[in-house]
């Protein structure tokens, strides 16, 4: 089992996202803000790669025609960097952050 050292919460706006309550680029905003919200990380590349997503969702949430596509696109981004290894095990081991759309 993986030993997650942040939790990013998405919930319970990625589900009204999801049903049209309310538009992507109010999801895009609130994963920047809780992306910038997270304690920093000691890893200088796992903290530059943090604000980096930030700075792009934020983006995204004033792109008035943003798509899923671009949406998704970011989103894979996010999963690969929250799924990155501190510790250099393949398998469990120390991951980066939980990202918490349940």
């Amino acid at each position: 089992m993986s030993d997650w050292q942040r939790r990013l919460k998405l919930q319970p706006e990625w589900d009204q996202a999801g049903d049209g309550t309310i538009p992507i680029q109010e999801l895009a905003k609130i994963i920047s803000n809780r992306l910038s919200e997270l304690a920093p990380f000691p890893e200088e590349q796992i903290e530059e790669e943090r604000l980096d997503l930030a700075a792009e969702f934020k983006c995204l949430s004033v792109d008035s025609e943003l798509t899923y596509k671009k949406f998704n696109h970011i989103m894979n981004a996010l999963y690969d960097w929250a799924d990155t290894s501190l510790d250099h095990n393949l398998l469990g081991g120390r991951k980066v952050c939980w990202v918490d759309i349940f």
